[in-house]
């Protein structure tokens, strides 16, 4: 009996734990159809897991408005409103701003495919040159 709780204790942490820095998600190609331009420069990934809930976050230093222009295009991105991070803030990266850091940036843009379960999120930080990427699922 003790090994099937200690069989079905290390099965429940890999499901709650997820992935680790061998998921491909992790490039952000993965995200994108179209390469990156040569005025941004990635700085920056991580991801957040929950069992199959998943969440990946991108930082940029970015020279023009190329990468926002292409992306909120590509995704079909609302925007100029400001928002709030989704899932990612709970990876607590140090290079991932709080929620009140995001609400003050320039710019937002954003979309949620309920029916996909996906989302994405851009802030510009126009001040330091930053372009701050979210992509999720639930």
């Amino acid at each position: 009996m003790r090994d099937v709780a200690i069989f079905t204790m290390s099965l429940i942490y890999v499901f709650l734990a997820g992935c680790n820095r061998t998921d491909p998600k992790l490039s952000f190609s993965a995200h994108t159809k179209t390469p990156i331009p040569a005025s941004a420069k990635l700085v920056h990934s991580g991801g957040q897991y929950a069992g199959f809930d998943a969440s990946y976050g991108f930082v940029f230093d970015v020279a023009d408005n190329s990468l926002q222009e292409q992306l909120v295009d590509e995704w079909e991105l609302n925007g100029r409103s400001p928002s709030e991070s989704g899932f990612f803030k709970f990876a607590k990266y140090p290079w991932w701003p709080t929620d009140d850091a995001l609400l003050k940036m320039d710019e937002n843009f954003t979309r949620s495919d309920e029916q996909n379960e996906e989302y994405w999120h851009i802030w510009h930080d126009r001040i330091n040159g930053r372009l701050y990427i979210e992509h999720g699922g639930w």
